[in-house]
C-alpha cells in the first residue's frame, strides 16, 4: 500500500470548503437556522483571504497561501450557494416569527397561479402605492 505523499493536514486544508459547506447545509437544512446574515462576513471575508492569498509575497510559506486560498474558495463558494439558497423565500404568516438581521431581504409572494419575485420591498411598496394611487 502507496501512502500519499502529502501530510494530513494538507489534505485537511484542500477539504476546507467542502467541510465547510457541509457544516452549513446541516445548520440550514436541520436547525432552521437562517444563513443569509452570513453573507456580509463571507464577503469580508472571500476579499481579506483573496488579497492575503494571491497579493502578498509568502516566500517560504506555501502552506501558508494554501490555507489561503482554501478560505478564500471556501468563502467565495458558500457566497454563491446561500444566495442561491435563499433567492426564491415565501412569505410567512402573519403572526410568524421574522427575522431582519438584514435590510433587503429578498422575498417572492406565492398566489395561485402566480409568483411574484420581490427584491426589494420599499421600491415594490412604492410601486404598489403609486398603482392604487392612480386607479
Amino acid at each position: 500500500m502507496h501512502f500519499p505523499a502529502h501530510p494530513v493536514w494538507f489534505w485537511l486544508i484542500l477539504g476546507a470548503p467542502f467541510l465547510v459547506w457541509l457544516a452549513l447545509w446541516v445548520a440550514g437544512n436541520n436547525l432552521k437556522v437562517s444563513l443569509k446574515p452570513l453573507t456580509p462576513w463571507l464577503w469580508a471575508g472571500y476579499v481579506l483571504f483573496g488579497i492575503t492569498a494571491f497579493f502578498v509575497p509568502m516566500d517560504g510559506h506555501k502552506a501558508l497561501r494554501l490555507a489561503f486560498g482554501a478560505s478564500f474558495w471556501a468563502c467565495w463558494g458558500m457566497v454563491l450557494w446561500i444566495r442561491r439558497r435563499y433567492m426564491f423565500e415565501t412569505v410567512r404568516a402573519p403572526k410568524a416569527k421574522w427575522y431582519f438581521p438584514w435590510n433587503a431581504a429578498e422575498f417572492s409572494i406565492p398566489a395561485p397561479s402566480v409568483r411574484v419575485l420581490v427584491r426589494d420591498i420599499g421600491v415594490t411598496l412604492g410601486i404598489l402605492r403609486n398603482l392604487v394611487s392612480a386607479s
